[in-house]
């Protein structure tokens, strides 16, 4: 995330993420987006919050290990659909430009 424009109580360098940051996305209408969007490079609150939430917390190699082992088979899931998915966009692709493909 960045913030060329000014300095704000978040951003006191232009970029907002260190190393080991861990981000969390939440859900908004379309509406909320644009008014965050406007909002946030400004340091202004959107809806009464803030954009974004900054916690201090601290990172556990061993629970991330847990977590991903725990996951393991929704994540093999995961790798597989986006590998058939990168195999089949060029030719998609190829058939809607009509583009001989091999």
């Amino acid at each position: 995330m960045w913030n060329r424009y000014r300095q704000t109580s978040e951003f006191s360098q232009p970029w907002l993420l260190r190393f080991f940051d861990q981000i969390r996305f939440y859900e908004v209408s379309h509406d909320e987006l644009q008014q965050i969007r406007t909002d946030f490079p400004h340091g202004r609150e959107s809806f009464g919050k803030p954009a974004i939430r900054i916690e201090e917390s601290e990172f556990s190699l061993a629970e991330y290990q847990s977590f991903i082992e725990e996951q393991s088979d929704s994540i093999d899931v995961f790798k597989q659909t986006r590998q058939n998915a990168f195999a089949t966009e060029p030719r998609q692709l190829a058939r809607q430009w009509a583009i001989p493909f091999r």
